[in-house]
């Protein structure tokens, strides 16, 4: 078994502590483009990101779209964006930090309380 200090100096540990949650209805393509693209520019883990959809319809459309490796998984929720907040807050364990994105993101706002803000 190795110990502390044989690993190598330059390998890094995951820190990411993140669940990255997008629930997605009828837009695949819009997913591929904008928000997994947006966080892959991030450097946010695919093994961090679940996309929700509606039903087994949709599952396979997105299974299609998307690109191998860009997500985690693909979870069946239900339908209505209302529900399915609430359906994701139960997915996950309790205590699990979820970050709840959607499916047309291209950017985020990065905080400064330094800085005077940028909105548009």
């Amino acid at each position: 078994m190795p110990t502390a200090a044989s690993k190598s100096p330059t390998r890094k540990l995951n820190t990411f502590v993140y669940q990255i949650a997008i629930p997605s209805y009828k837009r695949p393509e819009t997913l591929l483009n904008k928000t997994l693209l947006t966080l892959r520019k991030y450097r946010i883990p695919s093994s961090a990101i679940t996309v929700f959809v509606a039903n087994s319809d949709e599952e396979k459309k997105y299974k299609q779209t998307l690109k191998p490796g860009s997500y985690n998984k693909i979870v069946v929720g239900v339908p209505g964006m209302g529900a399915i907040r609430n359906f994701i807050s139960n997915y996950y364990a309790i205590g699990t930090k979820i970050v709840n994105v959607d499916d047309d993101i291209t950017g985020f706002l990065e905080y400064d309380a330094n800085a005077p803000r940028k909105e548009r």
